[in-house]
């Protein structure tokens, strides 16, 4: 038995209640002297202080489980965008790459802005609509030999149709 001075009475009779105690019924509460109460309302504070310690840490614990779950929602999202970013990054430096062959392809070399360039390039296709119209729009299998350069065989076709009798 314990036999502290003030708790002493108290865990005694808590005790004998346990012992005695039937289903459905409270156990007896140790009456006496002032001390006693005074310990037993210590007790009930004491114990309604630790119930809200738990249901505060239980917050905190769910608050940092949400917290957890939002960062890990974050970085995968984060992760997404990365990998997009860098798929649009891959896009940019073919489509650049692209746009450089193309250029070099025309003889622009990167000298003329988007519009010059446009317009530059409509000036190639007139130029090219006319050379095939002097060459026969390559309907004679002779217009165009292999090998030979468009401006040559533009010559030479002109120097032929001029060379031929005029029939009107």
């Amino acid at each position: 038995m314990n036999t502290h001075p003030i708790f002493g009475h108290m865990i005694s009779g808590m005790m004998e209640a346990q012992r005695l105690q039937a289903p459905g019924m409270e156990p007896p509460r140790p009456s006496g002297c002032p001390s006693c109460a005074a310990a037993e309302a210590q007790c009930d504070r004491m114990a309604q202080r630790i119930r809200e310690l738990e249901a505060a840490l239980d917050l905190e614990a769910k608050a940092r489980v949400a917290a957890a779950e939002m960062a890990h929602e974050a970085l995968e999202s984060i992760q997404s965008l990365e990998a997009r970013l860098e798929a649009e990054a891959r896009t940019t430096r073919s489509l650049l790459s692209y746009l450089a062959d193309l250029r070099f392809a025309l003889g622009d070399d990167g000298r003329r802005m988007q519009d010059e360039l446009l317009d530059y390039c409509r000036e190639l296709r007139r130029n090219k609509d006319a050379i095939q119209a002097a060459l026969g729009n390559g309907a004679d299998e002779d217009a165009w030999r292999p090998g030979e350069h468009w401006a040559d065989a533009a010559a030479r076709k002109i120097r032929a149709a001029r060379g031929a009798q005029c029939t009107r």
